[in-house]
């Protein structure tokens, strides 16, 4: 009988070995998948369908060996990673994606109810701290993808929280989530009007990433700078500082044309060029915003970012984000040819509508899709009524308003894209009022000035709503001083209309004045 049992423990004992064994070369084979494999992948053209079903197989493996292994910290661990690497090929807007961004909200939510789980039986493991704070910032990020901005808002809080935490006690915290968090709380100033406080936010975080950069030189160090000069530049812009804004851009793109020579088939690295190009072009010349008057050479960069996009999307057209910056860069360019080649626009134009028309069929929940979508509409219908075709144009303006208020239905606090419904009321206002149909003209005048006192109820201390009603104000000055030139008015009337024109003009140069 001892000799019995002694043989069935050896014959177990050796069997829990084997499975051990079998059970950590499972392990080792997703994470290598999942982890290297996956990250090599990364940065070669057209890997998007590849990568997406190796990560998917690798979180295959590991759940169910989460099932077996029950409470093993650092297996659950890999699991919420392996979630996150599943997310971010399906959605995630800051990387290669399919964009999905439902489908990267669960997976990214099932590693957040793991992280979360971990923290709470570990809360002063720092690895724990961190991967929870980082998760927090790209929830934030796909919540502001999809157009739901509170909830955007209160992920970024809790990275800030989290973040405050570790700091407090004296743990190490990295470099980019230490600048990635005041570029967030940056944001949150913006929306609430403090474009100085924004400002400062973003200082805090440059200011860091310099020091940071100068203690620890290298790649790494470049990359973060380069970030940095980047958002700085945009927090210079809104505030109207062009020229500083400027050479903030150009120093971003010196330092990432220098990583672009070094890695010149990176995907990633090709993909911050395309980025810093639309930036130089919209504080040279963007002509719906405060720029420098510089057309020409903004037209240059936007076709050097259209090129750009359009190879990226080229060797990989299962990315999504790909094919969302063809149709933005043809936009850009198409914009500052509306007028000048309204013929050439609208050949750009209708390639972005082609693009984006796709792009929301396949993702009819993506709210930044939509808003696409609406913009090539409009901008089509505008070049066509510039060619001389304004009955082909009205149809065109009425669909992009069609999506545009779908989306402020979903989320009215969404104010830095909802603000463009108001321009397709005044442009389709303008055409009509050309066309001789002033009451309809006037009704789409009131409806801008609706819209933007709705929004500024939501945001009341945003500054580019407070020069949103100074356009509407300006609308109606042209509508009054159209009137005053109708012949076939009375002289009174025509009176009567010029001073509601001065009386709307002096109104709207009176917010610039504050502004």
């Amino acid at each position: 009988v001892i000799v019995s049992l002694l043989g069935g423990l050896i014959a177990t004992n050796y069997q829990a070995r084997r499975a051990e064994r079998r059970f950590q070369q499972v392990r080792k084979l997703a994470n290598t998948f999942l982890f290297e494999i996956n990250d090599e992948l990364r940065a070669l053209p057209g890997s998007i369908k590849a990568r997406e079903k190796i990560v998917k197989t690798a979180l295959e493996y590991l759940d169910n060996l989460a099932q077996e292994a029950g409470d093993d910290a650092a297996l659950q661990n890999e699991l919420a990673e392996a979630y996150v690497r599943v997310g971010t090929v399906q959605g995630y807007p800051y990387d290669q994606n399919r964009g999905d961004n439902a489908a990267a909200l669960v997976s990214f939510q099932k590693a957040l109810a793991i992280y979360e789980n971990l923290a709470r039986r570990d809360p002063s493991n720092q690895k724990l701290l961190d991967a929870l704070a980082n998760h927090h910032l790209r929830i934030g990020a796909l919540h502001n993808e999809s157009g739901r901005i509170a909830e955007a808002e209160k992920s970024y809080r809790e990275t800030i929280r989290l973040v405050e935490k570790m700091i407090a006690g004296q743990m190490e915290v990295s470099t980019w989530l230490v600048t990635t968090s005041h570029s967030r709380l940056s944001e949150l100033a913006r929306r609430a009007g403090d474009l100085q406080e924004a400002l400062n936010h973003q200082r805090r975080g440059f200011d860091f990433a310099v020091d940071w950069a100068a203690k620890h030189p290298g790649d790494a160090a470049q990359n973060l700078l380069t970030l940095s000069y980047s958002r700085l530049a945009s927090s210079l812009l809104r505030l109207g500082r062009l020229e500083e804004s400027l050479e903030a851009y150009k120093s971003s793109l010196q330092m990432t044309e220098q990583s672009a020579a070094k890695a010149p088939e990176s995907s990633y690295v090709r993909r911050q060029l395309l980025s810093r190009y639309e930036a130089l072009g919209e504080v040279l010349g963007d002509p719906d915003d405060p720029n420098l008057g510089r057309a020409d050479e903004a037209l240059d960069y936007f076709r050097k970012a259209l090129a750009l996009a359009e190879s990226l999307s080229a060797t990989d057209p299962n990315n999504a984000q790909d094919k969302r910056e063809v149709a933005l860069g043809a936009m850009y360019v198409a914009m500052m040819l509306r007028d000048s080649n309204p013929t050439e626009a609208a050949g750009l134009y209708r390639k972005s509508l082609t693009i984006s028309e796709a792009l929301s069929k396949s993702a009819p929940e993506n709210v930044e899709f939509r808003h696409t979508l609406a913009l090539a509409n409009r901008g089509l219908a505008y070049a066509l009524w510039r060619m001389g075709k304004p009955q082909e144009a009205l149809p065109g303006l009425k669909t992009a308003l069609e999506y545009q208020l779908a989306n402020f239905a979903k989320d009215p606090g969404r104010t830095w894209s909802h603000r463009n419904i108001r321009r397709t009321y005044e442009v389709i206002g303008d055409l009509l009022l050309e066309q001789g149909e002033d009451d309809a003209a006037l009704e789409n005048y009131r409806q801008a000035r609706a819209i933007t006192e709705k929004l500024l109820a939501i945001h009341p201390n945003d500054p580019f709503l407070r020069r949103d009603e100074a356009y509407c104000h300006e609308s109606f000055g042209h509508f009054h001083l159209t009137l005053a030139g109708r012949q076939r008015l009375s002289r009174q009337q025509r009176i009567s209309a010029a001073r509601e024109a001065l009386a709307e003009y002096q109104h709207s140069l009176q917010i610039w004045n504050d502004w």
